[in-house]
């Protein structure tokens, strides 16, 4: 009778360095993104959403965020700029959604974004891409437009791994001695 007690003790101490059942993200990657929320909680700047990207991201107008420092292609060795938002609830500390983006010029006038949108836990709800005009440096009004991408599209997994490295785990950083 001592051994079936004593495996299943096993069993469950092993469970929580391995993968979260309930979400499928392993443990690592779990504490990982808290330290990533803490540290946008305490020091991201406090923001509202805008109607656009409220519609696309499917999140309500006006939802409280905070966002994290902007990373442009000068910080970082994958030529991207860098986005986290956190999305909060009423009371201003629970954390409703997160969305990182990530943006690029493809040319001198045009940009292509992908915006994932997690939940608390760091699943997956949607992925938009965004592709916009510019003229002098600037957006061109009403040029740009937004596609949801199915679940599983070529590529999209790829570049949330990529952006998830980017966050959690600080690689494509720029060091301040490589920085021109």
């Amino acid at each position: 009778m001592l051994k079936p007690f004593l495996v299943l003790v096993v069993s469950i101490a092993l469970l929580p360095n391995t993968v979260n059942a309930r979400s499928g993200l392993s443990r690592e990657r779990q504490i990982r993104l808290q330290s990533l929320y803490n540290t946008v909680l305490s020091s991201g700047a406090v923001a509202s959403l805008d109607k656009g990207r409220a519609a696309f991201l499917s999140i309500d107008p006006g939802t409280p965020e905070r966002v994290e420092e902007l990373y442009g292609d000068e910080d970082a060795s994958d030529g991207f700029d860098h986005g986290c938002e956190l999305f909060l609830g009423r009371d201003q500390k629970t954390i409703e959604a997160v969305v990182f983006r990530v943006s690029t010029m493809t040319d001198a006038e045009h940009s292509q974004s992908y915006y994932f949108r997690l939940d608390p836990q760091g699943n997956l709800k949607r992925t938009v891409v965004t592709r916009a005009l510019y003229h002098d440096d600037k957006p061109v009004r009403g040029a740009g437009r937004a596609e949801i991408m199915e679940k599983g599209a070529p590529g999209i997994e790829e570049r949330l791994q990529h952006e998830l490295d980017f966050w959690l785990k600080g690689m494509y950083r720029k060091k301040k001695s490589d920085k021109k």
